[in-house]
């Protein structure tokens, strides 16, 4: 990937979801957006990887207060579109997916799997 997100980035994108729906500000664990930043997206080779890494992370692992659903969904989606892709979905069927994840019902596999099957290069978008 050409660019990287940061937490910074992720803490933005969080901030705006809250923001938007009124819900409660702040972090609950430091600790695991720390880790995903300086340890576990380093670690993966593709964006896909990233990206699944990521929604799985903040979905299921809850850093934040609230909107750890859709933030979760917002980062991975950004992490593939710095890629050249776009996950182009239905709100219901996202939400029913990243529910899942946050349940620890899917797999850092099955997540990839589904993002590359709503995935669209950025290109054909126009």
């Amino acid at each position: 990937m050409a660019e990287e997100i940061s937490l910074d980035d992720v803490l933005i994108i969080q901030r705006g979801e809250i923001d938007r729906d009124g819900l409660i500000h702040g972090v609950l664990d430091q600790g695991t957006l720390e880790w995903l930043f300086e340890f576990g997206l380093p670690a993966e080779e593709t964006a896909w990887d990233k990206a699944a890494l990521a929604l799985y992370t903040i979905a299921a692992l809850h850093p934040f207060n609230d909107g750890n659903k859709r933030t979760a969904f917002v980062v991975a989606n950004l992490i593939l579109q710095l890629a050249g892709w776009e996950v182009v979905v239905d709100d219901d069927e996202m939400a029913e997916f990243v529910l899942l994840v946050a349940m620890k019902r899917e797999s850092k596999m099955q997540i990839k799997k589904w993002l590359r099957d709503y995935a669209v290069p950025l290109s054909d978008l126009g």
